[in-house]
């Protein structure tokens, strides 16, 4: 599942993948949030799934990963940066990528560098898990153990749906990731 923002002067242009099908939304409006320390994040309303997309991306996520929970519908308003770091209404509309280069617009890692959020070691401790190789960011669902391989998540993968999952199972490599509360 991948998406991605392209910037040119004064467009932007989401180009992303639902079930392995590519779809182009233009335009969308952009504002900022603000991280809990009021630093600015750039973030975007991006189109709407259609019901016919919201149903095979659904059924898609749910019989390839039958050991995730399902929690909420596929939606094409919100990501998982918005829905770990923002907000984890469904009502959410604002897309968030990671970062904005070669721009130097204020993305996801904004979270993490400015105080709002520290690193930590320990599951226990963490509040939200980010994989910066794979671009994904989750929320811890429950922590076991003070080992983040014991814990379970809940993150919104890409315009799918969101799930409760485990560190090991989801569509992302979880290689490089980074814990924070």
């Amino acid at each position: 599942m991948i998406a991605e923002v392209f910037l040119s002067s004064e467009e932007f242009a989401i180009i992303g993948t639902v079930n392995q099908s590519f779809y182009v939304l233009s335009q969308p409006s952009y504002t900022y949030v603000y991280t809990p320390n009021s630093s600015p994040v750039l973030v975007f309303d991006s189109d709407s799934l259609t019901s016919a997309e919201v149903t095979a991306s659904n059924n898609y996520f749910i019989n390839t990963y039958p050991n995730a929970t399902f929690v909420s519908d596929a939606s094409g308003d919100y990501n998982c940066h918005s829905y770990a770091w923002y907000s984890s209404s469904t009502s959410n509309i604002w897309w968030m990528n990671k970062d904005y280069l070669p721009y130097s617009y204020p993305g996801v890692k904004t979270y993490m560098n400015d105080g709002s959020y520290s690193r930590v070691y320990s599951a226990y401790q963490a509040t939200r898990v980010f994989f910066d190789t794979e671009d994904h960011s989750m929320k811890i669902y429950d922590a076991y153990s003070n080992s983040i391989y014991n814990a379970t998540l809940i993150s919104k993968w890409g315009p799918g749906p969101v799930m409760i999952h485990t560190l090991t199972y989801s569509p992302y490599d979880y290689s490089g990731y980074k814990m924070y509360s």
